[in-house]
């Protein structure tokens, strides 16, 4: 059946269509095609409300729709299985649930009072609650006086045996999982000690109630001491972190030092710096005595000049003597030495004056 079809149109606004509609999205949820079972009882919900105004349907499917429609929603927002809404179609869903939109509707639909509304609604309208209550906000106190409304409004019907089931059954949710969500644990004693519903087991019930206190007890305590080790841990974590890096620091600042020993003792750059240094004092030892040379050579070139002028000019002078101590060495004896000597000491003389 397709899920688009229109049940507003004169052609099919027949129960039996409509329950077949109901039975084809019932089948296919049963088979977990929870997508193609959401896509048709949300339209369905939808139809049925309109034909359910007008008479058309009968008020037993129009309960099982709404019912099928709660308990896909429930899934939809809850952890128990993979199915999901669209991102826009699960904003919807939420803020129809928790601005009471939808709590409206049902009001509508059955004669405008939450007293009119059939309690297996109720009881699944509350229980969607309590399975979603992080995403539809069950901890917020609007939520605990809206159920005490609603619980309260419920116990004052005088229903038949079908109704009295699923009165005991919201009785429970609230006694036992709404008001010890907030810690209400004396609230729900009262209701188990004071409502004729728990007269024949009230010590039974007390015990139960007394349980549930323990164990929410224990975990609140577990979740404590869970968030004390993660903070614990944490802190160890942190501190060995910190020492980690202090020894890498301090290892590091050991491999620095032995690397500047080492580089002091062996580094090439260090044998160049004292090349360097070494090259230019020789450097400047060999410009010292290059000066020195340079000196000593400018002051031959010029005795040279002196000499070679002074040649010159007496070259017939010098023959005249170089010829006259050949004659003397030959022929004179040693005891004409001074002669000799003197000889000599005139020429040493005359150069001395001459190059002066």
């Amino acid at each position: 059946m397709d899920s688009s079809l229109s049940f507003s149109s004169g052609s099919f606004t027949s129960n039996r269509v409509i329950e077949d509609t109901y039975k084809l999205a019932l089948k296919l949820f049963m088979n977990k095609n929870f997508d193609k079972s959401y896509s048709i009882i949300n339209k369905l919900y939808q139809d049925s409300t309109i034909e359910y105004s007008k008479g058309l349907i009968s008020e037993r499917l129009f309960i099982k729709i709404i019912i099928l429609y709660l308990t896909q929603i429930g899934l939809a927002l809850g952890k128990r299985t993979s199915f999901r809404l669209s991102q826009i179609e699960n904003n919807r869903v939420i803020n129809l649930i928790i601005q009471d939109t939808l709590l409206n509707q049902f009001k509508q639909s059955f004669g405008g009072d939450i007293i009119n509304i059939p309690l297996e609604i109720i009881y699944n309208y509350v229980l969607l609650f309590i399975t979603n209550r992080e995403v539809l906000l069950v901890n917020d106190k609007s939520f605990l006086a809206k159920i005490r409304t609603i619980y309260g409004t419920a116990n004052l019907k005088t229903n038949d045996h079908n109704e009295d089931k699923y009165l005991k059954r919201l009785n429970d949710l609230y006694v036992f999982e709404v008001l010890p969500t907030f810690d209400e644990f004396e609230e729900s004693q009262h209701v188990i000690q004071s409502n004729p519903i728990y007269s024949d087991d009230i010590n039974e019930n007390l015990k139960k109630l007394r349980q549930i206190q323990q164990n929410k007890c224990e975990i609140i305590e577990q979740e404590k001491q869970r968030e004390l080790e993660r903070k614990r841990l944490e802190h160890e974590a942190k501190q060995l972190e910190v020492e980690k890096q202090k020894e890498r620091e301090k290892q590091s600042n050991l491999k620095y030092k032995s690397i500047k020993e080492i580089q002091k003792q062996y580094s090439p750059s260090s044998s160049i710096e004292q090349k360097l240094v070494n090259d230019n004092d020789n450097e400047n030892k060999d410009l010292s005595q290059l000066n020195q040379l340079n000196q000593i050579k400018s002051r031959l070139f010029y005795t040279y000049r002196l000499i070679k002028d002074y040649i010159k000019e007496n070259s017939p002078i010098i023959l005249i003597i170089i010829v006259l101590l050949f004659i003397i060495n030959k022929f004179l004896n040693l005891k004409q030495i001074k002669l000799k000597d003197r000889l000599l000491e005139t020429i040493r003389m005359a150069f001395k004056v001459s190059f002066l």
